[in-house]
């Protein structure tokens, strides 16, 4: 691809749609791009052994579109719950038998590119925009299916009011805490190191 971005490139990756709603305590985010996310590609040695992204300027000029869409959201801290489909288009070629055992879910998708290396550049694109580090996702669903048209949906849902944290929780067990006698047990085992 380069260093820039061709015009027609430009013009696909413009159409971005966002919502953003609260809802039981949660901030939703869901994003609809018209175009299949392009999958993680390793980082290759350049000029003097530096290592470059091939995908870096197509993740900026996302992130760019991003941000001005998501101008009131704050990163947070909080742990993330990410949902992907990715949706490929029926290919006109295929036969009529083919096209309908598609329809009915009975075909899956299975060729390239990989779910898990479109879900790596998906979570780049996000980093300081809604999450800090993409090590917050805690909860990850990813599916790629058959479409009339390309498309990427992606659903992101995190508490409203900060959660706790591992690090701030100090101290003894209390009244408060409504132990129950296997929690106890387990919590014995744990500290001796078993």
């Amino acid at each position: 691809m380069g260093k820039e971005l061709k015009n027609e490139e430009k013009d696909l990756l413009d159409k971005i749609k966002v919502t953003t709603y609260q809802e039981d305590q949660k901030n939703i985010i869901e994003m609809e791009f018209n175009y299949i996310i392009k999958s993680y590609q390793r980082n290759r040695s350049g000029r003097g052994g530096h290592m470059y992204d091939p995908l870096n300027t197509y993740k900026k000029y996302i992130r760019t579109l991003l941000k001005k869409e998501l101008v009131n959201i704050k990163p947070t801290s909080n742990s993330i719950n990410l949902e992907m489909n990715l949706e490929y288009p029926i290919s006109s070629s295929y036969s009529e038998r083919k096209i309908l055992m598609i329809l009915r879910d009975l075909i899956k998708i299975t060729s390239k590119p990989d779910l898990d290396n479109t879900l790596k550049t998906s979570l780049d694109l996000f980093k300081n925009i809604i999450w800090i580090d993409d090590s917050q996702v805690t909860t990850i669903i990813a599916n790629k299916k058959y479409s009339d048209e390309p498309k990427t949906i992606i659903k992101i849902v995190y508490d409203i009011e900060d959660e706790l944290k591992l690090e701030n929780i100090t101290g003894r067990i209390n009244i408060y805490d409504k132990i129950t006698e296997n929690e106890k047990k387990l919590i014995k085992l744990i500290k001796k190191g078993k």
